[in-house]
């Protein structure tokens, strides 16, 4: 017998008394705030099983939500617990009256330490297409669509006690899997799914069941935000006693808050200058004043409202200028800024471009530029070192870690200016933004982290990928360096748009500052002709940051 949609919502809103099978729980003291997103609720400190015209479902805790998932024929229907509905290989359960999403957010907490596999939950397409979140062997998730495998992660916690898995499926087609409160996979290629009808539980179709506790599930809308797993992570972790990966704190700092809203064009040197030797040593050394100053009006006229420019302490060490000189032309620089209205990220080095046995001298340059800096108060942060992680093969990453904590703390003893340090992490986008061991690391010297975006993955309006990101970590965010390459880049307006979607994405990004403003490669406008990139600069000059 088939159940109307009609029924199926006034069982969920509680308007049909139901004949309740099982047993039940009350509510443990977990506070949650309200969330509109989510459609389904199947909560298993309300285990039970209420029985409409004859069929056997599951609830719905969210009141007026679509029906929750009914018994399938020729399938048994799991047992209601203390503490949820335990499966056997047979059961099955499905709602087949979903909105049709072509997005959504899912997670389900589940004890699978009987170490029987087999399916945990599927969503399924008016096509027949599916997603299927699996237990692949007792310590093993997998994601399954139809015979191929999507994700597979390992982990002896699933042997051990309840775990809490989580996928989103966002507008990009980028699809995430978490495992307790941590990003574990994802999966960028095309996947066949196109809009939701369907969720099953279990054993549905040809497939066997797991044979273990559902405890909860949970499914909205919309591929959901890091910040909203971070929340249900830790209330459910909570819940049912499951191992949550913490979050990654900010440090404790009497530094002043990253602006909001930054949207900024970084300097960069000549052709000549990048060329022949140290770019940035040839840059500050050879100081081309009406090259700087073009650069500033620039970023005006294209809406840029803030200017990173990379300093440079190698030129001062090995005698090229002196450092009245050195700070001279920075003065120069950031008096100019403040006069056309514009902030200034400023960046201490580069260590591709400093002389590595000479790095203890760095210290007490750092500080008299410290004081410099305080004078202007156009200046809103300091990035420490740029593109930290390229010079590891170099210089190990604990020996660039023991420098830089020790700048750091030298310029906070004259400044409270916030502080970075660029790309901890090298690598793709989603490499950056999901070492959490990288990020653990260096929370203890900067006050908010710094990513380079260049060649980034087409990321539509809505997208969640900064989801990873935001589960990991509350310590804001700036795209310190953004750009498209003439040479690499076949679409560069699109890239730009992607950049915009990605910062836009998220509550955590302070701001974007692109790259750069005069280059034959990366420029909005070319050195070579000065010639300008109208349909690029259209871009820049209509986004305008979330935060």
């Amino acid at each position: 017998m088939r159940i109307t949609r009609r029924r199926l919502l006034q069982l969920a809103a509680g308007a049909v008394p139901a004949a309740v099978v099982g047993c039940a729980l009350p509510a443990r003291d977990v506070t949650e705030p309200n969330d509109p997103t989510r459609i389904l609720d199947l909560d298993g400190t309300q285990a039970s099983l209420d029985r409409v015209d004859g069929i056997s479902m599951i609830r719905n805790q969210v009141a007026g939500g679509v029906g929750g998932p009914a018994q399938v024929a020729n399938s048994t229907v799991p047992r209601p617990a203390a503490t949820g509905w335990r499966f056997s290989p047979t059961d099955a359960m499905v709602a087949d009256e979903l909105p049709t999403l072509t997005e959504f957010g899912l997670m389900v907490v589940v004890d699978a330490r009987s170490g029987a596999t087999g399916t945990i939950c599927a969503l399924t397409d008016a096509r027949n297409n599916e997603l299927r979140v699996v237990l692949a062997a007792p310590d093993t998730l997998a994601v399954w669509s139809r015979t191929t495998e999507l994700m597979r992660i390992r982990d002896p916690s699933i042997t051990l006690r309840p775990c809490a898995f989580a996928m989103t499926f966002d507008s990009s087609r980028t699809a995430y899997g978490f495992l307790n409160g941590a990003y574990v996979a994802s999966f960028t290629d095309r996947i066949g799914l196109q809009a939701v009808r369907r969720l099953s539980l279990g054993a549905d179709g040809d497939n066997r069941s797991f044979a273990g506790v559902l405890h909860q599930l949970r499914y909205w809308d919309h591929a959901v935000s890091g910040t909203t797993l971070r929340r249900n992570f830790d209330s459910l972790g909570a819940r049912w006693e499951v191992g949550i990966v913490p979050l990654i704190g900010g440090r404790v700092s009497a530094a002043a808050p990253v602006p909001t809203g930054l949207k900024g064009s970084s300097v960069v040197p000549r052709a000549t200058d990048i060329v022949n030797g140290s770019a940035w040593q040839n840059f500050w050394s050879r100081w081309d004043w009406p090259w700087v100053r073009e650069s500033i009006d620039l970023a005006i006229e294209v809406g840029s409202r803030s200017i990173r420019i990379i300093g440079d302490v190698g030129a001062v060490l090995l005698g090229r200028i002196d450092a009245a000189t050195y700070l001279r032309r920075l003065d120069q620089l950031l008096t100019y800024c403040r006069r056309r209205g514009l902030t200034v990220y400023y960046c201490l080095l580069d260590l591709r471009h400093t002389p590595l046995d000479r790095l203890g001298e760095v210290e007490s340059m750092a500080r008299t530029i410290a004081r410099g800096l305080s004078r202007h108060p156009n200046v809103v942060a300091v990035d420490l070192c740029n593109e930290v992680s390229v010079i590891y093969p170099q210089l190990p990453e604990p020996v660039a870690f023991g420098f830089i904590a020790r700048w750091a703390s030298t310029i906070r003893s004259e400044t409270n200016l916030p502080l970075s340090v660029s790309d901890i992490h090298t690598g793709q986008l989603i490499d950056k933004i999901t070492d959490r061991a990288a990020m653990s690391r260096w929370r203890e010297v900067v006050d908010f982290f710094d990513i380079h975006v260049y060649r980034p993955p087409m990321i539509r309006a809505g997208s969640n990928f900064l989801a990873p990101y935001e589960l990991a970590t509350d310590v804001p965010l700036v795209f310190g360096e953004a750009g498209a390459s003439r040479d690499e880049d076949a679409d560069r307006v699109g890239v730009y748009r992607s950049i915009e979607n990605l910062a836009n994405s998220s509550d955590r990004v302070r701001g974007v500052y692109q790259w750069g403003l005069i280059n034959d490669e990366y420029g909005l406008m070319t050195e070579n002709g000065r010639v300008r990139q109208d349909d690029v600069i259209a871009v820049w000059r209509s986004f305008e940051p979330r935060n």
